[in-house]
């Protein structure tokens, strides 16, 4: 008799047991659909920061790889353009004999490419200027050539640093590291 109390109460005031029991229903099934709705707009939030987070990881990556490649592609140039002043001043020197054979700047041609697709156009503009210095080297042999291809071999290297985002530093005589790797 006692559970039924509260059911004699409500329809004890006049109002219907079933209207009662509707109105209740309607505010579960209302509290139910306003949780559903709040859960679909978080979850939403939730995908599209999620997305905007794999974008941003994407373009990090993907910067990542480029200065990767860039720096690769320095290194790379500087290392062979080094190779080749010393073999073209070699050459004027006559240490070589006269010959020099018709391909034999043909790999800091192929460097020349990777630095062109990711540096800077002032590095790739200042490596042409290198390639250009080293060959005036190989065929001039003198002395102005020889002090071109240094300068042109600095202006590079800082050219790279700007491009790294690397501070300017003062960088070694490029002519005295060569002459001290001549003499050991």
């Amino acid at each position: 008799m006692n559970a039924l109390l509260p059911v004699v109460l409500v329809t004890g005031s006049g109002t219907p047991a079933w209207l009662t029991a509707v109105i209740g229903a309607g505010a579960v099934v209302a509290a139910s659909l306003i949780t559903l709705v709040g859960v679909v707009v978080t979850q939403r939030r939730a995908d599209r920061k999620e997305r905007q987070h794999r974008t941003d990881d994407r373009a990090w990556r993907h910067q990542d790889w480029a200065r990767e490649r860039k720096r690769e592609a320095h290194a790379a140039y500087i290392a062979e353009a080094g190779r080749l002043d010393r073999l073209a001043a070699a050459h004027s020197r006559g240490d070589y004999g006269n010959d020099l054979a018709d391909d034999w700047t043909w790999q800091l041609v192929q460097l020349h490419v990777d630095v062109s697709l990711f540096a800077s156009t002032e590095a790739a503009a200042a490596a042409q200027d290198l390639h250009a210095a080293i060959l005036a080297v190989a065929e001039e042999g003198s002395p102005g050539s020889l002090t071109r291809s240094t300068a042109a071999m600095t202006q590079y290297r800082h050219a790279v640093q700007d491009d790294l985002g690397l501070p300017r530093t003062n960088l070694p005589d490029w002519s005295a590291s060569v002459a001290t790797t001549q003499a050991r």
